[in-house]
């Protein structure tokens, strides 16, 4: 019962900077309400563990615990594959942002 109520604590602050974030714009209502989702997700199981067996046999997964396991780690997975496709992008942006930056240098010193 501890680890419950530790937990749902854990996951109301974890909402609370999520709405905070979301206020201030620092993110889109798509990302805020896919994160509220996911906790609000994560809360329920919490409270009534049960549910997630119950999933589990309905998706045909030998346990509650191992069901949310293989999410968790897909989730992760594609976390991590987002991130990695942004920074990809960043790299490319940085890249000709340099190049043009340097060439308008060179264009500035010819011209001198």
């Amino acid at each position: 019962m501890m680890v419950q109520i530790l937990l749902i604590i854990f996951i109301v602050l974890i909402i609370a900077r999520i709405s905070d974030r979301y206020w201030r714009k620092e993110i889109h209502s798509v990302g805020f309400f896919s994160w509220l989702a996911f906790w609000l997700s994560a809360g329920a199981v919490v409270l009534w563990p049960d549910s997630s067996s119950w999933l589990a046999t309905v998706l045909g997964v030998g346990r509650g615990v191992d069901l949310m396991l293989y999410l968790s780690v897909m989730l992760i997975f594609y976390l991590l594959f987002r991130i990695f496709v942004r920074l990809e992008k960043q790299e490319k942006e940085i890249t000709k942002l340099v190049r043009k930056m340097a060439l308008d240098e060179s264009r500035k010193e010819g011209g001198e």
